[in-house]
């Protein structure tokens, strides 16, 4: 198994009304997550906001 190493920053779910995934702001932030030299990322957040996420706004936050 491999062993993660390095810096990984836990991403808020961001939504508009409605709980419309904002794809375009979640974009943003990823690329300056990238950007600034993060290891790795981890979607959907860990504050809960997971449970409140329809599926397919959740498909679209985890893929690559």
């Amino acid at each position: 198994m491999k062993k993660f190493r390095g810096t990984y920053t836990v991403l808020i779910s961001l939504h508009r009304r409605r709980q419309e995934g904002d794809e375009a702001a979640l974009r943003h932030l990823v690329d300056f997550q990238i950007a600034e030299g993060i290891h790795g990322l981890i979607p959907l957040g860990s504050t809960g906001e997971f449970l409140s996420v329809t599926p397919e706004n959740a498909g679209r936050s985890s893929r690559p």
